[in-house]
């Protein structure tokens, strides 16, 4: 089951591990690139919900019980506002957090008794957990707690293995599709500054294909867990070519 498979990395997932020949059940809010997924994948159930309401978590459980158990969970699902953390308002951080937080565990409380023995429960996080950049508090902030909140699964389900991927800037992805233009700039140029803007995006259908080799990994192997692992971009961060050029010519 792979949740936010409508767009971004969790549909280059949803078509990768399709065309390898998972069975999927392709779950999203927009009915028509859950299809769009689907014909690309050449396989797949689509299931439109909307995780923020307890009726869409409740037809996830349906759909999980009719075609179950499930083998993994993997969700992408997420929202990241691009916002100065002083003028993140009370609704914006319920937004942020409803999306990364109480949503995906809601959905994984639903899920839980339809997945096999030894199942996967895979959720995308960020490496902005560990580095926070300008702009993106909020964001992280979320990613942060969702990371707490699967080692709380750990601790107190332990039929099943629960884990998080923090994952660099990946493209083409919709995550900063409702940045603005002016923030957006103040935040490209923050971040050259501080040394979190990389020279190099990782590409969103290699990330995808490489997931779907660690998920079928690891169901070939139930006796081990993946806790958290981190995916980011080999490249270096933008200016530090030219001053390793410079300082080799000292």
């Amino acid at each position: 089951m792979v949740l936010g498979a409508s767009a971004g990395i969790g549909r280059r997932f949803a078509v990768n591990a399709g065309r390898a020949g998972a069975e999927l059940l392709l779950c999203g809010r927009r009915a028509d690139a859950l299809e769009s997924a689907r014909d690309e994948s050449g396989r797949g159930v689509p299931c439109p919900v909307d995780l923020g309401s307890d009726e869409g978590c409740a037809r996830l459980a349906e759909a999980a019980a009719r075609f179950g158990p499930i083998d993994a969970v993997v969700s992408s699902v997420g929202s990241a506002p691009l916002v100065r953390i002083e003028e993140m308002t009370l609704s914006g951080w319920s937004a942020v957090l409803q999306a990364n937080v109480a949503s995906i565990n809601a959905a994984i409380a639903a899920l839980a008794p339809h997945v096999g023995d030894g199942g996967l429960v895979l959720a995308l996080s960020s490496e902005s957990v560990a580095m926070p950049r300008w702009g993106l508090g909020p964001y992280a902030s979320s990613k942060a707690a969702l990371e707490t909140s699967f080692a709380a699964w750990r601790n107190e389900y332990h039929r099943l293995r629960f884990g998080t991927v923090a994952v660099g800037s990946t493209v083409p992805t919709e995550f900063g599709r409702d940045f603005e233009g002016e923030i957006l700039g103040t935040a490209l140029e923050v971040w050259t500054r501080h040394g979190l803007a990389q020279e190099a995006f990782m590409d969103a259908d290699e990330l995808a294909r490489v997931l779907v080799g660690i998920v079928t990994t690891l169901l070939e192997y139930p006796g081990i867990g993946a806790e958290h692992l981190v995916l980011r971009s080999p490249s270096p961060v933008i200016g530090s070519s030219e001053m390793m050029r410079a300082a080799a010519q000292v």
